[in-house]
Order: C-alpha cells, then sequence, then structure tokens
C-alpha cells in the first residue's frame, strides 16, 4: 500500500489545465453562436466546428483529473472528508443554487417560488453547470473508499479500467448505434459497468497520470502516440456525430452530443501528460507563476458565476460576430468573459470568508 502523499503547492500544469479547462466551459455553454455552431455549416467548416465542440468537451473530465491528482494521495479520516469536502461543497451548490434563484428572478422574471426552489435543487440544477457540483458531491462521498482503491491498484489494473471506460462509454455505444440505431441499446445493467462512471475514472485516472505513470512512459514519443490517438478519436466522435444527424434528419443540442465524449479520454489523458511534461522541463519566470497561479485560483468561483458572466458579455459577441464571424466571436466572448471573471473573484476572494469557499 503507498503512503499518503504530501500536499502540494502550487503546480504549474495543474494550474495552466485549471484554465484552459474554465475557458472551454465557457465555450461549451455558448450554444448555436459557438459550441453548437456545427449543424449550420457544411463541408470541411462544418467537421472543424464539430471537431472544436467535441475537443471543448474535455473541460469537466480535465476538473476531475485535477482533483485526483491532488485529493486521492491524502490521509483525511471519514469524518474529516464528510466536514471539510461533502458539507463545504454541498452549502457552495447551495449558496450558487440561491444565486441563480435569485438571478432569474431579477434578469429573466422567473417566479420566486420556495417550493419549486427546493424542487429544483432536489431533482435537478438550477442552472446548465451546477450539475457537476451534483457530480463532484458523489465523488467526495466515496472519498475515503477511492483513496484506498486507488493506492492499492496496480499499473496494470489502471490501464484495465481505462480500458473498460473506452469500450462501455465509447465503442460499444458507436458500434450498437452503427447496426442498430436508436432501436436497440446494450442491457443497461451491463452498459453501466461499475466504476465506468466518468467522474470515477477521470478521478483515477488524475491519480495515475500525476503519481503513477512509469518514468519511462513520461516522454515526448508518448505524447506523440497520444496525440495521434487524440486526432483519431475526434474524427471518430466527429464523424459518428455527423452521421447520426444524417440519419435523424436534424441535429439537437442535447440529442446531437451524444457521441461527443465517447473518446474524450484519449485527448484528455494525452493533454494531461503534455502539460505535465512540459511544465515540467520549461521553467515559468516567477511573474507569469503567479499570474498563472492567480488565474487558476479564481477558477471556481468562474465555475460559479459562469452563466451570469456569459450573459453580462454576450455584447462582445455581437459586435465581434459581423466583423471577425461567428466561431472566432464565440472564442473571444468565452475569453472576455472569463478575463472579467477572473478580475471579479479575484476581488470576491479578498472578502473575509468568501476565500475559503471559492
Amino acid at each position: 500500500m503507498e503512503r499518503a502523499l504530501p500536499s502540494p503547492g502550487h503546480l504549474a500544469h495543474l494550474d495552466f489545465m485549471r484554465v484552459l479547462a474554465i475557458f472551454c466551459v465557457l465555450f461549451n455553454h455558448t450554444g448555436n453562436v459557438g459550441f453548437f455552431l456545427f449543424p449550420a455549416a457544411s463541408g470541411l467548416k462544418q467537421g472543424i466546428y464539430c471537431a472544436i465542440s467535441v475537443l471543448c468537451t474535455l473541460a469537466v473530465p480535465l476538473f476531475f483529473m485535477i482533483s485526483g491528482a491532488l485529493l486521492l494521495g491524502r490521509d483525511e479520516s471519514i469524518g474529516t472528508v464528510l466536514k471539510k469536502r461533502f458539507l463545504r461543497f454541498a452549502a457552495i451548490l447551495a449558496g450558487a443554487s440561491v444565486l441563480y434563484w435569485l438571478y432569474d428572478a431579477a434578469v429573466h422574471h422567473s417566479p420566486l417560488d420556495p417550493g419549486g426552489f427546493f424542487t429544483r435543487l432536489y431533482s435537478a440544477d438550477l442552472s446548465v453547470g451546477l450539475w457537476y457540483l451534483y457530480s463532484y458531491l458523489s465523488l467526495m462521498l466515496m472519498l475515503p473508499l477511492l483513496r484506498r482503491m486507488a493506492r492499492n491498484m496496480t499499473n496494470p489494473e489502471f490501464l484495465y479500467l481505462a480500458v473498460l471506460s473506452l469500450i462501455f462509454t465509447g465503442l460499444l455505444p458507436m458500434a450498437g448505434y452503427l447496426v442498430f440505431r436508436d432501436s436497440c441499446q446494450l442491457n443497461q445493467h451491463l452498459s453501466r459497468t461499475l466504476f465506468t462512471a466518468e467522474n470515477v475514472v477521470f478521478f483515477l485516472m488524475g491519480y495515475y497520470f500525476e503519481h503513477r505513470l512509469p518514468e519511462k512512459y513520461r516522454t515526448g514519443k508518448t505524447v506523440l502516440l497520444g496525440a495521434a490517438l487524440s486526432a483519431l478519436a475526434v474524427l471518430l466522435s466527429v464523424g459518428m456525430t455527423l452521421y447520426r444527424g444524417r440519419v435523424m434528419g436534424y441535429f439537437d443540442e442535447g440529442e446531437s452530443q451524444c457521441f461527443h465524449k465517447s473518446l474524450i479520454a484519449i485527448p484528455t489523458c494525452t493533454l494531461y501528460l503534455a502539460c505535465k511534461l512540459f511544465f515540467t522541463r520549461v521553467r515559468l519566470s516567477p511573474r507569469l507563476q503567479k499570474l498563472l497561479a492567480l488565474l487558476a485560483g479564481t477558477t471556481f468561483g468562474v465555475f460559479l458565476l459562469e452563466r451570469i458572466l456569459r450573459e453580462q458579455t454576450v455584447f462582445l459577441y455581437h459586435w465581434l460576430s459581423p466583423r471577425i464571424g461567428p466561431l472566432p466571436a464565440s472564442l473571444a466572448w468565452s475569453l472576455g468573459a472569463l478575463a472579467l471573471g477572473s478580475g471579479f473573484v479575484a476581488l470576491l476572494k479578498k472578502i473575509p470568508g468568501l476565500k475559503a469557499l471559492l
């Protein structure tokens, strides 16, 4: 059994991936003017737009990997996990939900119905991104068990887990759709194989790539191989997405994403390794390190406020779109929302009590 790992300070590769992931989160919620722009395009442009859309879905898996890298090596009692982690995030979820409830009432004139609020808080979410907190809460409940599991798993067992995930979340659904289309699906009792849930798999993969990946695989050659496999994975996801749209006769933002994340584990893990290698070999100046750490420290707050930030900066898209085109304008809008959010959250963290939550 491995010993618990010391708590790290700021690690540049993790900080960079946090910033990249929150940018992708913002872009993923731009709807049919950005993330879901590809149905309106045609030919090669449609494929490129769809590939960008697929690649940006690595945002949440990357966040899970970062959390796994940081949390699975630590030693904490069950009581500490429940008080320090579960209750903290439950309070954050409740607070963010109240914020969006009040915001929607003030800005979108939604009814202030307490009964409806608690129903949505219990059964759904009050903003598009808050589902992540529910998923994260489930991880916090399982954290003591996942720690024991991670530390006692062998490297071949981590590989086995990754292969199972790719088969049951990627290859089998793709093959099943090609054969049966939507008329028949794999039995749900088999398809929901234990430990292949997205949050669990990427949580464990983060621990593996940060602490257990053998030194002989921490090379540029491995990254290049991963990049080639990532390109193939994205190509397959794009092909299946466009094929399904042709079969259905239409594209729908909810339904048409079913293959977006089928093989996203490959580019996500490749990116993680590439960032770790790059920031191990390239030393940033103290000023850049401080700036990166500052931005990374605001990403959770930006995540909590992301819909408000997008809605309050949408004028950037409307101004830029006629000048540079919808996709570049959408990317610039996401960047603007991130910049504004980072500055605002940095100020909020100076308020006593908020720093620990954000």
